[in-house]
């Protein structure tokens, strides 16, 4: 039924006939869907629309901060079938941010344009970092907004091998991640993105290892006996003499010294009996060798 419907509708049977009056009230006029807030950088375009439930009402008009549009090439109007009303602005800038409102008749529909600037700043930037041969070294670079990032190191580019080099790109944040870290990873990272460049040192201590154990001695009685070992790393606070897994103290019949800033570690034993055999072992971290001394 339409408007154009609305009139006298007669009904007629030989001579008889009977009349009644037909009456169409137009359909109330109601939003279907309203605006929605657009987000977007300057220079680029943001258009808004909504959905009114009928055609044919009032005229539509839309407003910016107040201010009434008119259709132009920077903010161009239009209308689909008579009930979707779309507003398209384009050339925005930063201060172009404000409330739009569309208003026809009695209905109103607002939301928010945000129009932010393009420009991309480091947020928070990468940390120096020194972990351990064999754990995990992770980068992180965070920007002002999305960006592709390109990570190098010494000045060439890193491929992730999606195995133990590991790229990520989480919105915003940039994201290099080596599992497990090796001494080959030591370098100067850099993150570069959209004209920024960061930069970060990675150290990857390598693991301490026993370069030369202890060696068996065999000693005369009332004799001495020297045991050596030399580390890849120095060592100076954490280590230990153990004979027959007993911790070792200084006496005037123990020495124990060190050279080379921890490098090499030497034990001494004076004036031996028999009974001071033994198994002797020398402990740094992770790191171990042991001999036997046998005192004839």
């Amino acid at each position: 039924v339409t408007l154009e419907d609305a009139g006298t509708i007669t009904l007629q049977v030989g001579s008889c006939s009977s009349e009644a009056q037909l009456k169409v009230t137009e359909a109330a006029l109601c939003l279907v869907r309203g605006l929605q807030n657009v987000d977007v950088f300057a220079g680029e375009v943001a258009t808004f629309s909504c959905e009114v439930s009928r055609a044919g009402g009032p005229e539509a008009r839309w407003w910016l901060d107040g201010t009434l549009l008119q259709n132009s090439p920077e903010s161009a109007i239009t209308v689909q079938e008579g009930i979707v009303h779309s507003l398209t602005l384009s050339g925005l800038g930063v201060a172009d941010s404000g409330t739009i409102t569309f208003r026809t008749g009695p209905l109103v529909s607002t939301a928010k344009l945000l129009v932010k600037d393009p420009t991309v700043e480091v947020v928070s930037a990468m940390q120096d970092l020194v972990v351990e041969e064999g754990g995990s070294a992770e980068l992180l670079c965070q920007y002002s907004r999305p960006v592709q990032a390109t990570w190098k190191m010494n000045e060439r580019e890193v491929c992730a091998d999606g195995h133990r080099v590991i790229i990520e790109q989480d919105w915003t944040v940039a994201r290099l991640t080596l599992r497990p870290a090796l001494p080959c990873d030591s370098g100067i990272y850099s993150c570069e993105a959209a004209g920024t460049r960061v930069v970060a040192l990675l150290q990857v201590q390598a693991k301490n290892t026993v370069l030369r154990g202890l060696e068996n001695v065999d000693a005369l009685e009332g004799g001495e006996a020297l045991f050596e070992c030399q580390l890849s790393q120095p060592e100076v606070a954490a280590h230990t003499w153990l004979l027959d897994d007993e911790p070792v103290h200084t006496s005037e019949k123990v020495e124990v010294v060190y050279f080379e800033n921890g490098l090499r570690h030497l034990l001494l034993l004076k004036n031996l009996k028999p009974q001071d055999s033994c198994r002797v072992t020398f402990l740094a971290g992770d790191v171990v060798t042991s001999a036997f001394l046998t005192v004839r």
